[in-house]
């Protein structure tokens, strides 16, 4: 069985609540579904990471909500591998 298929995800109930929400159209809106009560598990998620192409850059967050708070880590992808 493949590590990425989407069945291995079929009786999670958080990829549930997060296709119920409506859809992102902002990183600001992505941080707040990964934040969702029903989605982010203190006990279970080790990290948030957020990838947004339009500001270049890659932010990561350790055992906090994305949402409302500072990320651990961020990076400016126009100099991170240079």
């Amino acid at each position: 069985r493949a590590v990425d298929s989407p069945a291995a995800f079929a009786s999670d109930p958080r990829q549930a609540r997060a296709d119920g929400l409506p859809p992102p159209r902002t990183a600001e809106d992505v941080k707040a579904i990964l934040s969702d009560a029903k989605i982010y598990r203190p006990e279970a998620t080790i990290t948030t990471m957020v990838l947004n192409g339009s500001a270049r850059r890659l932010e990561v967050w350790c055992a906090t909500r994305s949402a409302g708070s500072q990320p651990l880590y961020s990076w400016d992808l126009d100099t991170f591998f240079s």
